[in-house]
């Protein structure tokens, strides 16, 4: 899977475009519109992962930049959890300090603080292990609602290939990241070719996210090249 995840854009007509209007489209991402475009990609990365068909392309920029939007909506909605709790436990921690109440005032605070920090670091974790099976059925579906039909993520979640891909895409960008780090220090092209391999990890990862939860949902697959070669004459 990883194999195919690295080299997945190459199945494009054209991956010198794909990756430079996606290196571009990151690069101009404080413009916002640009980021939308960014994450419609990755929705349709997902989509066409699911079932290995062909990598998507960049038209239709009215539908790649609705469908960004959408994806970050839920994004949000799955995070909003996990930061309420970040900032009750960072809060707490900052603002119950009072000098004249003493030690043990601050020894309860503090607990209370740890606890919801910790709390928020657990949600954080399954957040992020089922946000991507949401975003595959909303990109599947075009439907919003799909990404929080939690009765429907079962099969992909309790899947041990699933669990595997999302280890490969933790991976995958826990190394991408150091060499993205690496990169961005280059003088002069430092911006661009950082702007570049984030586009190229999105795509990575979102392949990878999309493959896992398409083989553990059994989603029919692209047929391999023998399998529609049709008998020999």
């Amino acid at each position: 899977m990883l194999t195919e995840a690295l080299t997945y854009i190459r199945r494009t007509e054209n991956p010198t475009r794909t990756v430079l209007i996606g290196t571009l489209l990151t690069m101009l991402g404080f413009l916002i519109v640009p980021l939308f475009m960014v994450l419609g990609f990755a929705v349709r990365v997902v989509r066409a992962a699911q079932t290995d068909d062909e990598p998507p392309i960049w038209d239709d920029w009215k539908e790649l930049t609705v469908d960004g939007v959408k994806m970050f909506a839920i994004a949000i909605a799955y995070t909003l959890i996990p930061i309420l709790l970040l900032l009750v436990g960072v809060g707490t921690a900052s603002t119950t300090i009072d000098p004249e109440t003493g030690a043990a005032t601050i020894q309860s605070f503090t607990a209370l603080s740890i606890a919801m920090l910790t709390l928020s670091a657990i949600i954080s974790v399954a957040v992020a292990y089922v946000l991507p099976i949401g975003v595959a059925h909303f990109a599947e579906t075009g439907r919003i609602g799909d990404a929080f039909a939690f009765g429907q993520f079962k099969s992909a979640a309790t899947n041990s290939t699933y669990a595997i891909a999302w280890l490969l895409a933790v991976a995958v960008n826990i190394v991408g990241g150091a060499v993205l780090g690496a990169v961005a220090i280059v003088p002069l092209l430092g911006f661009f070719l950082a702007a570049a391999l984030a586009f190229y990890l999105n795509i990575v990862t979102w392949y990878i996210y999309g493959r896992g939860i398409g083989l553990s949902e059994g989603l029919p697959q692209r047929p391999e090249p023998e399998d529609i070669s049709g008998p020999a004459v």
